[in-house]
C-alpha cells in the first residue's frame, strides 16, 4: 500500500511539471490494462511485418501489480529504434534504457505484428506518453 501511495504522489508531481495536459492522471490510469512497478531487463529493436517501421521492444520483469493480471514478465513497445545500420527516430519515443525502474501504465496493442518477434506474445504500449512510465530510484527514494 505505500507503494501505491508513493506511485500516486509520484505521479501527481509529474503531472504539476507538464504545461497543459487534455488527460487527468484519474482517467490515464483508468484508460490502462496494467498498472505495475518494475524493471526493464531488455530491449531489442525489430521490424513491422510490412517494414515500413521500427519499434523497440522492452522486456520488464514486473514487482507489483496495481491493475490488471499479474505476472513476472511484460514486453511494451516504443516507435523508433535501430536494426543493423538503419534506424528510426520517432518524435513520440520515450527514452527508456536498459535497467530503468518504475512505474508503469500499459495498453494492450493488439494491432502491431512484428517480424521475427513471436506473435503469440502480447504486446503492450503506453497509456500516456507523459505518464505511462515514471521512473523511479530506490537508491534516493525519488
Amino acid at each position: 500500500m505505500k507503494k501505491l501511495i508513493y506511485f500516486f504522489f509520484a505521479v501527481f508531481l509529474a503531472h504539476a511539471q507538464q504545461e497543459k495536459t487534455s488527460k487527468t492522471i484519474e482517467s490515464i490510469f483508468n484508460e490502462s490494462s496494467m498498472v505495475f512497478s518494475g524493471q526493464v531487463i531488455d530491449k531489442q529493436s525489430y521490424w513491422d511485418i510490412n517494414y515500413n517501421r521500427i519499434y523497440t521492444v522492452h522486456k520488464i520483469e514486473t514487482f507489483n501489480f496495481f491493475k490488471g493480471e499479474s505476472t513476472n514478465f511484460l514486453y511494451f513497445i516504443t516507435e523508433g529504434g535501430t536494426i543493423g545500420l538503419e534506424g528510426m527516430i520517432s518524435s513520440n519515443k520515450i527514452r527508456i534504457n536498459r535497467n530503468s525502474k518504475g512505474y508503469f501504465q500499459l495498453l494492450e496493442s493488439s494491432n502491431i505484428q512484428l517480424d521475427g518477434f513471436d506473435l503469440d506474445t502480447k504486446l503492450y504500449t503506453l497509456t500516456d506518453k507523459h505518464f505511462g512510465f515514471l521512473e523511479y530510484d530506490n537508491f534516493t527514494n525519488q
